[in-house]
């Protein structure tokens, strides 16, 4: 009879031996000099099994190979001995001071073993992170699973430690049901199943929204801006698109169809007002849309039916501005109250669009003149020496950069949609050019997200477009995105927080 017997200690036990010796240079036959100038005796066979850096080193004609010594005078000394303790103990020590300067030295020396528990420890320490800005925290659980598939061998144990920091509470309901709880890896974890299910049990059960049921112990994190709710054009559909992934969702349409309306967002509550119907009669009639719960409600109408009106947001007020058919008129809506009411007019009847700076609003008339109100005054100023040599309509305006307002396209005298795309500096009282479109438009919708400008639709001589552009103003650069699923023209534009697409 014949028994192979395995003493499962002997492996750990030599290398504590191996260690002890490198310690006091028994049977070490090579040396490193450290750019601190200590000299680090190590046994080959050891470092060349962990790397394979070092096994070409002592297996090559390079003179260190005759030598018995290197120098390694690159490589931060106090690192390469950490390197050097983990190919005889299999451990090794990270923190936020040396993670990575360890993730750089096992890079070269080529152990992957420590590179992938650097990446997970840089992982985890950006998620965990509450100052970490992202779209929506569906985009956490991306960005865990990508990384896990991209080497799935090497980084599926590292599955629950780093799901464990997805803020629940605060996935998107559809995609908890419909992403997460589908995808094959969660589902061969256990943990991370029961985990995942469990919250999916918690939406079921309650019947609510996730907003509504947060764990008040897990913060939220901040949200980066990049959804824009589009409203209005032909008909009263409304979508929302991501300006990161190009993503594009169908959302509640308004109770009634609008064309040349104004959208505004006070907090998070978004509002639509005015246009013209189908018969092309002004409409006096506004709605909001809860966010939250993906649904138009009218709320009191303005007193004059607008179109072509300028629309924006100011100390929790909304202010309508102006319109087409000589309207020189300001009213001002207060959600607490519900109720309307007017402040001064302005100097120009004509197609405005207004934006905010500071405390004040600015509203630019066909296209060139600028007038201002203060509302703590509640007086308009008109701006001196601000006119363009080509007015036009059908251009929209955005505040951006603190002290500029950009008036991007329109429809000339000449009756030519336009590229060009001008700024008012504030601080000057001067237009400025700045680069042009890449599309000619006219009847368009343009938002500011952190300090870029995104352009929707419009249409020109062709008829309506769908092409998105979007303006690095820090560059000068226009830059063509994925297109809206179908032509937006004569609508109006928001920017929202995330949870919209969350529906």
């Amino acid at each position: 009879m014949e028994t192979t017997c395995i003493n499962p200690d002997l492996f750990n036990a030599s290398l504590s031996a191996l260690n002890l010796w490198r310690n006091s240079r028994r049977y070490c036959d090579f040396y490193f000099i450290l750019e601190d100038g200590e000299c680090l005796y190590c046994h080959q066979n050891i470092l060349g099994v962990a790397s394979p850096y070092f096994d070409a080193m002592f297996n090559s004609a390079m003179a260190e190979k005759s030598n018995k010594s290197a120098r390694m005078e690159a490589i931060d000394a106090n690192v390469f001995r950490q390197i050097v303790d983990y190919c005889y103990t299999g451990e090794i020590s990270l923190n936020e001071d040396n993670v990575k300067s360890i993730l750089s030295a096992s890079n070269f020396f080529q152990i992957d073993w420590i590179v992938n528990e650097c990446k997970q420890f840089l992982l985890i320490k950006l998620i965990s992170n509450d100052k970490l800005m992202v779209p929506s925290e569906d985009f956490v659980y991306q960005a865990i699973i990508k990384w896990i598939k991209a080497d799935l061998t090497a980084r599926e144990s590292h599955l629950a430690q780093l799901i464990d920091h997805v803020r629940l509470p605060y996935v998107g309901k559809k995609y908890l049901l419909n992403r997460i709880l589908t995808e094959d890896i969660i589902k061969k974890e256990e943990s991370c199943c029961e985990m995942f299910s469990m919250e999916s049990s918690n939406y079921k059960l309650s019947g609510k929204n996730n907003d509504e049921t947060q764990n008040q112990l897990i913060k939220k994190r901040k949200t980066m801006r990049c959804n824009v709710l589009l409203a209005g054009g032909d008909e009263n559909r409304c979508m929302v698109y991501n300006t990161l992934t190009q993503e594009q969702v169908n959302i509640a349409p308004m109770n009634e169809a609008r064309c040349y309306n104004g959208v505004v967002r006070l907090n998070d509550i978004v509002y639509s007002m005015g246009g013209l119907d189908k018969t092309a009669s002004e409409l006096k009639t506004a709605e909001s849309y809860n966010i939250s719960t993906n649904k138009w409600t009218y709320i009191p109408s303005m007193d004059k039916g607008r179109a072509g009106f300028g629309i924006c947001a100011l100390n929790s007020l909304i202010y309508v501005c102006g319109g087409y058919c000589g309207n020189n008129s300001v009213e001002c809506y207060d959600p607490i109250t519900t109720k309307w009411g007017y402040v001064a007019n302005f100097k120009a009847a004509c197609e405005v669009r207004a934006a905010v700076v500071e405390n004040s609003i600015y509203c630019v008339i066909s296209g060139s003149f600028i007038e201002r109100f203060d509302p703590r005054e509640g007086k308009w100023y008109e701006l001196p020496m601000v006119e363009l040599p080509n007015p036009c309509g059908f251009f929209d305006v955005v505040a951006c950069g603190g002290y500029y307002l950009y008036r991007i396209g329109g429809f000339s005298d000449e009756q030519e949609s336009l590229f060009s795309v001008n700024r008012f500096n504030l601080r000057n009282n001067v237009w400025e050019k700045v680069a042009p479109m890449n599309f000619c438009r006219r009847e368009h919708s343009a938002v500011e997200i952190d300090g870029d400008i995104y352009v929707f639709g419009g249409s020109n001589e062709r008829g309506s477009i769908s092409s998105v552009e979007c303006y690095n103003t820090r560059f000068d650069k226009w830059s063509a995105i994925d297109p809206i699923q179908k032509e937006l023209c004569c609508g109006a534009a928001v920017e929202i927080p995330s949870v919209a697409l969350n529906h």
